[in-house]
């Protein structure tokens, strides 16, 4: 493709390269109309907004995991029980995280104790939403 963009250069201006480029690139993205592919992402996606909407009551020295679909961060692994510190009365929301992020405006609402790759016991603010108690 490098070839392709040199050559264009060579004969046109630059915003034209970029118009006839973009013009490529989106006939060559795949479409997302009602294929096979499609109806397992809308089955697959509102299976996870189920799960989301689904509340659980927790208490501090409950044992909880990640629900099929909704991990967001790197720990705990999936299937990996952690422990329910605090359930925080009110969410609390990271400040850091800017409007482009996953995490901007996350309602955190339970802090949850895991063992890091050390052994050591380290605590963590998570959605419960996300939660499901170990069974």
């Amino acid at each position: 493709m490098r070839a392709d963009i040199q050559r264009l250069l060579q004969t046109e201006g630059s915003e034209e390269v970029l118009s006839k480029l973009l013009l490529r690139k989106l006939s060559q993205q795949q479409t997302w109309e009602d294929s096979e592919k499609v109806k397992a992402r809308k089955t697959e996606l509102k299976e996870c907004f189920d799960l989301y909407q689904r509340n659980h009551n927790f208490v501090v020295g409950q044992l909880v995991r990640w629900k099929s679909g909704l991990k967001n961060r790197k720990r705990p692994a999936y299937g990996e029980p952690v422990i329910v510190v605090e359930v925080l009365p009110e969410p609390v929301h990271d400040p850091t995280e800017e409007a482009g992020s996953a995490y901007f405006r996350e309602h955190l609402t339970v802090v949850l104790g895991l063992l890091d790759i050390d052994g050591d016991f380290v605590l963590f603010h998570f959605d419960s939403r996300r939660f499901e108690p170990v069974t």
